[in-house]
C-alpha cells in the first residue's frame, strides 16, 4: 500500500518497482538498473477511483478489482476527497492500491488529481459504488487496440436484481446503443462511473470540469466535436453494477438529483437531450422482448421516472429564482 499526499513531478514521473520509489531526479543509471532488476512494470491501465464517504461499497469496489482477469499489469488509485468514515482506511488495507488525498470537495476534482498521479497510457475511471465485471478491464483494453478510439463508455445494471430495475437497465442500455451507434455526435455524454480515456487525450481536451455534475459528459463533447464520433464508442460489455442503486426509489432519487445539478453545465457545450421520438423507440425496443404486463410495468417506471427528472428541475430553477429575488 502507498500513501501519496503530494507527488512531485520536476522533469519525469516518480517510477515504482516492487514497492521501491525511483525518484525523477535520480541518474539515468540509477533508473536504468532498477528498471533492469525489476522488470519494466508500467502499468498499461490505471484505474482512478475517486471515494467520498464510500465505507458501505469501496471494499466490493476493489475486491471486484483484484478479481479481474486482466493478465498485464494495472495500477489502482483511489483518491479520497475529504471522506469523514473510513473509505481511507479500507484502501490501505489492500496492498496494491495507491491512495491519494484531494482537498476539494468535487469528484471531478479527485479524478483530475488521480489522473495527474496516473503512470499508464489508458485512464479507466470507476466509482467508488460500483463493482465492475470480471472482464472490465479486457474490455476496455480490447476496445482500445483500435488507434481510433479515444474514449469507451460501458454499460451499467443495478445492485438488486428485481423488476423495476431489471426494466430499467435494459432500457438504459438500450438506449445509450442507440446514442452511440448514431452519427450526432451533440447527444454524446459521458458517465465517469464507467468510462476509460486515452491518457494523451485527456491531456488534450481535460482535465474535467469541477462542476456538481455533467462534467463528463463535457469532457466527451470536446472529444467528439473535432473529431468523427468513432473517436467515443459505447461497450456493452464493459459492464459495472452499481452497488448502491438497490431500489426503484433510489433510482428515481438519483434523477431527481441529477436533474437539480443539471444547471451547472448551463453555458458550456453540454450534449443535446434526447427527443421524445428517440426515447419512444428505445422503449418499443425493450418492449419488444417482454409480455404485455412487462410492458405496462416499464412505461409506468419510465414515467415515474421522468416525473422525478422533471420535479428535480423545477426544484433547481425554484433555487435560481430565490437566489435571484
Amino acid at each position: 500500500m502507498r500513501i501519496a499526499e503530494e507527488i512531485r513531478r520536476p522533469c519525469a514521473p516518480d517510477l515504482f518497482y516492487r514497492n521501491k520509489t525511483i525518484p525523477s531526479c535520480a541518474p539515468r543509471s540509477q533508473r536504468c538498473t532498477l528498471a533492469f532488476v525489476y522488470g519494466d512494470e508500467i502499468p498499461r491501465i490505471s484505474v482512478i477511483v475517486p471515494a467520498f464517504n464510500a465505507e458501505p461499497w469501496l471494499e466490493l469496489c476493489l475486491r471486484a478489482l483484484e478479481r479481474q482477469k486482466f493478465l498485464r499489469r494495472h495500477e489502482i488509485i483511489v483518491v479520497d476527497n475529504n471522506s469523514s468514515d473510513r473509505s481511507a482506511e479500507i484502501a490501505t488495507g489492500h496492498k496494491d492500491v495507491t491512495l491519494l488525498r484531494e482537498k476539494r470537495q468535487s469528484s471531478y476534482a479527485a479524478r483530475n488529481r488521480g489522473a495527474s498521479a496516473a503512470r499508464a497510457p489508458i485512464l479507466a475511471f470507476l466509482d467508488a459504488d460500483c463493482a465492475p465485471d470480471p472482464n472490465w478491464l479486457l474490455t476496455i483494453d480490447e476496445a482500445m487496440q483500435d488507434p481510433r478510439v479515444d474514449v469507451v463508455i460501458g454499460s451499467r445494471e443495478f445492485g438488486r436484481d428485481c423488476r423495476s430495475l431489471r426494466l430499467i437497465a435494459d432500457y438504459e442500455n438500450c438506449r445509450d446503443r442507440r446514442v452511440f451507434s448514431g452519427r450526432r455526435f451533440d447527444t454524446y455524454y459521458g458517465y465517469a462511473g464507467n468510462m476509460a480515456v486515452r491518457t494523451a487525450a485527456f491531456r488534450q481536451h481535460g482535465p474535467f470540469l469541477t462542476v456538481a455534475r455533467g462534467g463528463d459528459s463535457l469532457f466527451v463533447q470536446k472529444v467528439v466535436s473535432p473529431n468523427e464520433c468513432g473517436a467515443v464508442i459505447w461497450r456493452e460489455d464493459m459492464l459495472v453494477r452499481l452497488l448502491n442503486v438497490r431500489s426503484f426509489r433510489t433510482y428515481a432519487h438519483k434523477m431527481f438529483v441529477y436533474a437539480s445539478a443539471r444547471q451547472s453545465t448551463q453555458g458550456f457545450q453540454a450534449p443535446r437531450s434526447l427527443t421524445f421520438r428517440d426515447r419512444l423507440a428505445a422503449y418499443h425496443t425493450v418492449a419488444a422482448m417482454y409480455p404485455l404486463r412487462e410492458k405496462c410495468f416499464l412505461g409506468g417506471f419510465l414515467a415515474a421516472g421522468y416525473m422525478a427528472w422533471m420535479l428535480g428541475r423545477w426544484y433547481n430553477k425554484s433555487l435560481a429564482a430565490m437566489h435571484l429575488a
